[in-house]
């Protein structure tokens, strides 16, 4: 099994700068903040616990929750309000050398627009420090994508004329259809299908695939001849109920959803597994792709494709296309062998099973943390491009 790797040359100016005011610069007395200090903690996906303020200090301390669905015990996402306005805010915690350290956590003062900042491990403790400008501020694991940032997205875009179709595959999940006017030789058209988030907390797959929406929905910019030529069949978001915890959703009792499609079966899993075969009795299968986001621990800075096992027939197609991004998007890649060796009942073993003759190629796509959120709306419309090219 290989993967291809796409080397992404980050901007290393993350502000990290710790800024000190004295207050004798701001005046005899600091600001009356510290003494009614509130944690927000009614937002999607916040799973914290143990938080605690000194006012001395202006440091909030907290930790990340770990029960039955969350196995990593990484991801927080919170606000709080009240603390000093006249010094330097920090934030700290303690990640076990088990879990995955979050390398590149975001905060924001409206919960919308967020800002990353670059935080260096000692000892497995977790220290960023922020001068507040602003008398609430948010933190969260890496920059978050909620449930309800996917359903306003689909609501602002609803009327959009190549959205074809939104159906329901239970209470929550969506199946969104694609493609140009010409429906009735919908059936000549090659299937694009894509899933997303399968995992909680890799919630830059989102943004990746929003940068894929947003290509294909604007009947302005997108290639005419995309859409008259393919039909999408996109699952925006599969582990819905972890993203709204806040857990990880990997390795989640008694399976993960990408690890649920040869054995027992979720019936969200089991229903999106017969609509993909429903949709071969229709179309000719062109592409699959599994999105996917690394562990928020780190900032290697790279975008691969899997070269999935079973896939060797198709392997120089994946591989050509992979070029056509690289290009693109000005980056480099090279191939390095993968060494992952459990991968019985993931997504990818089932799909690679079919062996739909028409398939040009079947992926699984790894996006890295990245500290510039329109890197990932330039990936996701990048690789819609290049199925045409």
């Amino acid at each position: 099994m290989w993967r291809i790797i796409f080397s992404i040359s980050a901007n290393s100016g993350i502000c990290t700068a710790v800024c000190f005011l004295f207050s004798c610069f701001l005046g005899s007395s600091p600001k009356a903040y510290g003494q009614q200090i509130k944690f927000i903690k009614n937002l999607e996906n916040q799973n914290i616990c143990n938080e605690n303020y000194d006012f001395k200090t202006n440091t909030i301390s907290f930790e990340a929750s770990k029960d039955s669905l969350n196995t990593c015990a990484l991801w927080f996402n919170f606000g709080v309000t009240g603390y000093r306005l006249d010094t330097v805010l920090t934030f700290k915690s303690r990640f076990s050398r088990y879990n995955y350290n979050p390398s590149l956590p975001v905060y924001s003062y409206d919960n919308k627009n967020f800002t990353a900042i670059a935080n260096k491990f000692r000892n497995n403790d977790f220290e960023i420090s922020i001068l507040p400008k602003a008398d609430t501020i948010y933190l969260a694991t890496g920059f978050p994508y909620t449930f309800s940032m996917l359903k306003t997205f689909l609501d602002d875009n609803s009327k959009k004329k190549n959205l074809r179709k939104i159906e329901y595959l239970d209470s929550q999940a969506q199946l969104l259809t694609i493609t140009g006017k010409n429906l009735k030789k919908d059936s000549k058209k090659k299937l694009i299908w894509i899933i997303c988030r399968q995992h909680a907390f890799e919630s830059v797959s989102n943004y990746v695939l929003q940068g894929m929406l947003e290509y294909l929905l604007d009947d302005k910019k997108c290639d005419k001849k995309l859409l008259k030529n393919y039909i999408f069949k996109i699952v925006p978001m599969v582990d819905i109920e972890n993203v709204t915890l806040g857990q990880t959703g990997r390795m989640s009792k008694p399976q993960d959803y990408n690890r649920d499609w040869l054995t027992q079966k979720r019936q969200r899993v089991q229903t999106i597994e017969d609509k993909i075969l429903e949709a071969s009795k229709q179309y000719n299968y062109y592409v699959f792709f599994d999105i996917h986001g690394t562990f928020p621990g780190g900032i290697t800075e790279y975008f691969s494709m899997f070269d999935l096992k079973g896939n060797e027939s198709k392997s120089k197609n994946l591989e050509k296309y992979s070029s056509k991004i690289s290009q693109n998007l000005g980056l480099n890649f090279h191939t390095i062998p993968d060494k992952e060796q459990s991968y019985e009942g993931l997504t990818a073993d089932w799909w690679n099973f079919l062996n739909f003759s028409n398939l040009h190629f079947s992926t699984t796509i790894e996006i890295d943390w990245i500290e510039n959120l329109n890197t990932y709306y330039q990936i996701g419309e990048e690789m819609i491009k290049a199925i045409m090219k």
